[in-house]
């Protein structure tokens, strides 16, 4: 078994991209892509695009639901001696109101720190050598684990764990209220969450997504066990769970796992997830942080959720504006800016999400004259049409980037947890396991005028946000 086992690992390829009939490696991506820059021909007058073929990835991905409504994602990839397992529930920062908000950051800290039942299953992890966390976001909650591949069953039976109760007691709770309550008392010497927690506040009238994942203090020093078991027993549900697993193992034989372990939950509902809708904004807004900050300048638009049609379009503005060296603002701030950026992360999101950008000055003086640049920027992409060259740049950026990195660069597709990670989010937000494929061909579909109408859409004036910090401050 160990010698198969062996040569298997060493034959397979564990994904590969395929562009115009041609296998390509990860390796090779980045020139393949450059490829059709170095090629391309026409004038900056027409900028007519060559056609470019359709991008591809072969990932074997097998869709499983067992009869109480888990679903299973398998991933098989034997080029390492390790499987990753990343337990998804649907329930995050938008599904809590005011009073209960940082529940589901609670829920995470206290399924994390087992007691009872489930503390011997950990117990028996440790012996045998794994890594773990999870991560709270505003849509969803995550769980992860690297174990062996002679952990598989074990693993599988601590994930089904989580979904069999809240296995918590008063002094477990207590400690993890007091260490959520310590984290806002680091957070309030960081001038960019107390910055960008006044940011979303002022850009969200009614939405949640107005506080972040961590909940406002107040709410989490008061909430009540109750309350929890109340938000548990609604959300971690087979039917509101999704199971991603990748790397060494046999498909066949992780679903039987799965079923022995999964199957005996009993089935519920998954939980209608209503939201109130943003009324949006009607006119700019612009505010000055007062508090201790270095010399920033924030500016921030309304753009589509992630499943969006021209959510593609808003990537490809972000990496013409600011990804790259000879990025449009990072060129034209030069003279006043160190650095240039967008929060990349605020683009994953199941409903109309924010885009920011980030300036950071050289100098407490020069907000307004980096703003007026900025805004001649955002004006030109507006009115003329990017060049050939320049779209296929962007576009080549970012389909590089799509399939580099979701959230962390660490999360790279050709590592087991990286493909398990990037599927995971994809299906979460947008209900599609191969959802990958629609926005690649996105991608090669957009052209210099889908992008300046979607600038002239999405880069409003009128609609946007802006936020000085630092000023007068040495």
């Amino acid at each position: 078994m160990k010698l198969r086992s062996s040569v298997r690992r060493t034959a397979t390829v564990p994904f590969r991209w395929s562009i115009a009939g041609e296998r390509v490696t990860p390796m090779r991506l980045s020139i393949a892509l450059m490829a059709g820059a170095i090629a391309l021909t026409t004038t900056v007058l027409t900028v007519t695009l060559r056609a470019q073929p359709p991008l591809r990835i072969d990932l074997d991905i097998r869709r499983t639901v067992l009869e109480n409504g888990l679903t299973l994602l398998s991933i098989e990839d034997h080029s390492a001696p390790k499987i990753n397992l990343m337990q998804y529930v649907r329930m995050g920062s938008r599904d809590e109101y005011q009073g209960t908000t940082g529940m589901s950051h609670r829920l995470e800290h206290l399924i994390l720190k087992p007691s009872g039942g489930n503390a011997a299953l950990y117990a028996e992890l440790e012996k045998v050598g794994y890594s773990f966390g999870g991560h709270t976001f505003n849509d969803m909650t995550d769980y992860i684990m690297q174990v062996p591949p002679d952990s598989l069953e074990l693993a599988v039976r601590v994930w089904a764990s989580h979904l069999e109760g809240l296995n918590t007691s008063p002094e477990v709770w207590e400690r993890e209220r007091q260490v959520q309550i310590n984290e806002f008392a680091s957070g309030r010497t960081n001038a960019e969450i107390q910055i960008l927690q006044r940011l979303y506040s002022m850009a969200y009238m009614s939405h949640p997504y107005q506080w972040r994942a961590s909940g406002w203090e107040s709410d989490v020093a008061n909430m009540t066990l109750a309350q929890a078991e109340a938000a548990y027993d609604r959300f971690y549900v087979p039917a509101n769970t999704v199971l991603i697993v990748g790397g060494d193992f046999q498909t066949d034989e992780l679903i039987r796992l799965v079923k022995k372990h999964y199957g005996p939950i009993p089935a519920r509902p998954a939980p209608v997830r209503s939201y109130t809708q943003e009324i949006g904004q009607s006119g700019s807004m612009d505010f000055t942080y007062r508090g201790p900050s270095p010399a920033w300048l924030y500016v921030a638009y309304h753009v589509p959720a992630y499943a969006d049609s021209e959510q593609p379009l808003v990537q490809m503005i972000a990496a013409y504006l600011v990804k790259g060296r000879n990025s449009a603002l990072g060129t034209r701030l030069r003279e006043v800016a160190d650095r240039v950026q967008a929060r990349d992360i605020d683009l994953y999101r199941a409903d109309p999400a924010l885009l920011v950008f980030k300036v950071e000055l050289k100098r407490a003086d020069q907000h307004d004259a980096a703003l007026s640049t900025f805004t001649a920027v955002v004006e030109d992409l507006q009115t003329r049409l990017l060049s050939a060259d320049e779209f296929t740049r962007v576009r080549n950026r970012v389909e590089t980037d799509f399939v580099s990195y979701i959230l962390h660069p660490v999360w790279r597709l050709w590592t087991q947890g990286g493909k398990s990670h990037w599927i995971g989010q994809n299906y979460l937000l947008t209900g599609d396991v191969r959802f990958y494929e629609t926005r690649l061909d996105a991608y090669r579909a957009a052209t210099p005028e889908m992008l300046r109408a979607a600038a002239r859409k999405y880069l409003d004036p009128t609609g946007r946000i802006v936020v000085r910090s630092g000023q007068g401050q040495r």
